[in-house]
């Protein structure tokens, strides 16, 4: 079932514009998306360490995800449009304003409303690490994490395998570095 709602054109800029603003330049890459829930009255827009939410008359409640792709060709839409008002329809694979049709196959409807997992756009690898402690991988991929997360075990393997083979004279093993690893980072992080 699609998300459904009416805001008006000024709410929406804004709410852009902050979301924008609130991702450092660099960063923005490494948005892969927001999420979006619809209901009493409001629009909210979530992502990784940030969260906005503007007046809308929902027809449709619900949550989908949205790419920043499309979440940034909405934004450059909304400066041409001259209306006061405008419906937005989200539904699997396609976002809809004003008639316009803007697809991706990664934009989806969610079972859920909030993200489970948060994590800062600029968290240093090891809280990163820290995801796999406290979330099963269906968490993470609710939260749109998966891609991180995999990203920070990739870099992570790397830094073992190098420690790994530089101690390799002193007897010690890729697994007993692993372990310490992990044990640090439960200890520095407060996870079990």
């Amino acid at each position: 079932m699609a998300v459904e709602f009416v805001a008006e054109v000024k709410d929406l800029k804004e709410a852009l514009r902050i979301v924008f603003a609130s991702i450092p330049k660099g960063k923005r890459a490494e948005v892969e998306c927001f999420d979006l829930s619809a209901k009493d009255g409001q629009v909210t827009l979530d992502g990784q360490g940030f969260s906005h939410v503007c007046p809308a008359k929902v027809a449709s409640t619900g949550f989908a995800r949205v790419t920043y792709r499309i979440i940034n060709r909405v934004r450059s839409f909304l400066l041409d449009v001259r209306e006061t008002s405008i419906a937005v329809s989200i539904a699997e694979g396609q976002l809809k304003l004003a008639g316009t049709t803007l697809s991706d196959p990664e934009i989806s409807i969610r079972p859920i409303g909030s993200r489970i997992a948060e994590l800062p756009l600029d968290a240093p690898l090891p809280l990163v690490l820290a995801l796999t402690t406290r979330f099963t991988p269906e968490e993470l991929e609710d939260s749109g994490l998966t891609r991180k997360v995999l990203e920070a075990t990739a870099q992570a393997t790397k830094l073992i395998d190098g420690a790994a083979k530089l101690l390799e004279p002193l007897g010690i093993t890729r697994e007993a570095i692993s372990t310490l690893v992990m044990q640090q980072i439960r200890a520095s992080y407060g996870h079990p």
